[in-house]
């Protein structure tokens, strides 16, 4: 059953950010839908946001951290405030792990799964042993 019929007015979406010291966190829609490209014409496909995680280095410049850009089961329509909370959350999940200079790939595979309250609930299938 479709979820909802998407028109190009539906795919306006501005961007949000947190920054915290160096630490940067985006949460962007880059055209993803449920299996890789949204496609506007199935019925069955949803725009999801994707969120990447980065640091400032001294001189300024701003690098992606490795494995650390993921995409969401977020469609575009959620409420920004919601995404403010988002992207709150995965910065003070993500912060001390990035200042430690520690890998945060597997912590953003599970944070992939968050919702638009903030929590990350991964299904049991998901998990790789």
């Amino acid at each position: 059953m479709p979820r909802r019929t998407w028109t190009e007015a539906d795919l306006k979406f501005t961007d949000i950010r947190v920054e915290r010291g160096p630490v940067i966190v985006d949460i962007e829609w880059i055209g993803e839908g449920n299996d890789g490209d949204f496609y506007i014409d199935d019925p069955d496909d949803e725009p999801l946001l994707r969120f990447t995680v980065s640091k400032r280095t001294s001189d300024g410049l701003i690098e992606q951290i490795d494995d650390a850009s993921y995409s969401t089961r977020l469609p575009i329509d959620t409420d920004v405030a919601k995404l403010d909370n988002v992207a709150e959350t995965i910065m003070n999940e993500v912060y001390d792990q990035v200042m430690a200079g520690h890998s945060i790939k597997k912590l953003c595979q599970r944070l992939s799964w968050i919702d638009a309250d903030g929590v990350a609930s991964v299904p049991a299938s998901r998990f790789v042993a």
